[in-house]
């Protein structure tokens, strides 16, 4: 008997049906002809991301700080070899491997979610070029991401 089918031999009944008109197969296509303007999304914020990140650098010092509305959205140019809000400074090569597999494991969610939830994987696609971002500054910046978006509320709530 054939591991995933209801039948001794190849064809007819299978599980998992691999002919190109199968469920499993189309679905399969289906799914990754939808990543192609989730790939814009997140291809489009990595290059957001760096340009905005090459500006900084170029016409701001680091802890320069630009207010725009206040103390509640500020520009503050700083350089993080941390974690997110800072946490673990100084880790370099650990948090390059991690920021590696956070970025696998968004595109393995997103490829998991169907394409008729197309609001959550248009969110996934943001956070895996935000996360794409972050992996490329830690790669080609020393283990370092250039941080530069403050938010609070007043300056006790940061």
């Amino acid at each position: 008997m054939h591991p995933l089918s209801g039948t001794g031999g190849s064809t007819g009944g299978s599980i998992l049906n691999t002919e190109p008109t199968g469920g499993v197969v189309r679905r399969g296509r289906r799914r990754l002809a939808s990543l192609g303007p989730l790939g814009l999304i997140a291809l489009s914020v990595v290059l957001l991301d760096h340009a905005t990140k090459i500006l900084v650098v170029a016409r701001m010092s680091r802890g320069s700080t630009v207010p725009i509305l206040g103390d509640y959205f500020r520009l503050v140019y700083v350089r993080n070899s941390g974690a997110a809000f800072g946490l673990f400074r100084d880790s370099g090569t650990p948090l390059v491997f991690i920021s590696i597999a956070a970025s696998a494991l968004v595109l393995l969610y997103l490829l998991a979610v169907p394409p008729e939830r197309v609001l959550g994987r248009r969110a996934l696609a943001l956070v895996l070029g935000g996360a794409v971002g972050n992996m490329l500054d830690r790669i080609f910046r020393g283990g370092e991401v250039i941080d530069f978006i403050e938010m609070g509320i007043g300056r006790g709530l940061r």
